[in-house]
């Protein structure tokens, strides 16, 4: 088996791709888009935390602007 078919079954096996018979070769796709790995690995470090708040206000303070406005606004404007 070559590295990236090693790479490619223990990916599998952690359900983050998937995978389809095509002739005799298989077709892998990710189950997930980018997106939603980030938002688990943001949930996961969030969860290590002793200090959740603290953790959330440091992640706030090191967005930009912008990017503190697009969390008010997917946040329903709240403070």
């Amino acid at each position: 088996m070559t590295t990236v078919l090693t790479v490619l079954e223990r990916l599998r096996h952690k359900g983050l791709v998937d995978r389809v018979r095509q002739g005799k070769s298989y077709l892998y796709t990710a189950v997930a888009d980018r997106e939603s790995l980030v938002v688990e690995a943001m949930t996961a470090a969030l969860a290590d935390s002793s200090d959740r708040t603290l953790a959330l206000s440091r992640f706030v303070d090191a967005m930009t602007p912008q990017e503190q406005a697009t969390l008010r606004a997917a946040l329903g404007g709240q403070p």
